[in-house]
């Protein structure tokens, strides 16, 4: 089983007031499944960096400026079919300053060429980003998502329905937490990746 990424067994049982280890397979599988639901919702994985850049190679989506990569804090080199560019001349990372609109902290995903478009040669990954991945902390309404879902998960486990909302007339789908949906939208990625 995975190592949950967005917190402890230990941590939840603090927040969920139990501290019967009998249970710690049971939470942490439903962690684990509250992390991917998470991960699903804002269509990134969210990781915290290791402060160890690692190469990984893209390839531009047609004639663009603009190349999404995955989440990183620091992007270390660019080098474009072979070319090493540079930060400032050649591109930059965005957001600005590693900032939102609301002035949070938030990785860079976006790269955007200042000179020309990024080089295409058909479905080659001819970009090769090293860069530090991850976000510098998981978001505390992430986290605290993460701890609703898992409860909720938790509490639902023997209902025979499971998170489906009955009503008089049948079962009407799965049940939203508009308060998660809340708490995390503002962290979903601004659109698919292609890499």
């Amino acid at each position: 089983m995975a190592t949950p990424r967005y917190l402890s067994v230990t941590t939840f049982k603090a927040w969920w007031k139990t501290d019967r280890s009998a249970d710690d397979d049971l939470i942490e599988a439903a962690i684990n499944a509250a992390e991917t639901a998470i991960d699903n919702a804002l269509q990134r994985r969210m990781i915290t960096a290791t402060g160890t850049a690692s190469a990984r190679s893209y390839a531009a989506d047609g004639c663009t400026s603009m190349l999404w990569v995955h989440d990183s804090v620091e992007i270390e080199s660019v080098v474009e079919n072979g070319v090493t560019l540079t930060a400032g001349t050649h591109y930059q990372a965005e957001p600005l300053n590693g900032l939102n609109s609301a002035g949070e902290s938030v990785p860079y995903h976006l790269l955007r060429r200042l000179d020309q478009s990024w080089y295409v040669d058909g479905p080659k990954a001819a970009i090769v980003v090293t860069a530090d991945w991850g976000w510098s902390a998981i978001p505390f309404e992430v986290v605290e998502s993460c701890k609703i879902i898992t409860a909720d998960m938790l509490s639902n486990r023997d209902l025979r329905n499971g998170l489906v909302a009955i009503t008089e007339a049948g079962g009407v789908g799965s049940r939203e937490n508009r308060t998660v949906r809340d708490m995390i939208s503002s962290y979903r990625y601004p659109r698919p990746m292609v890499a």
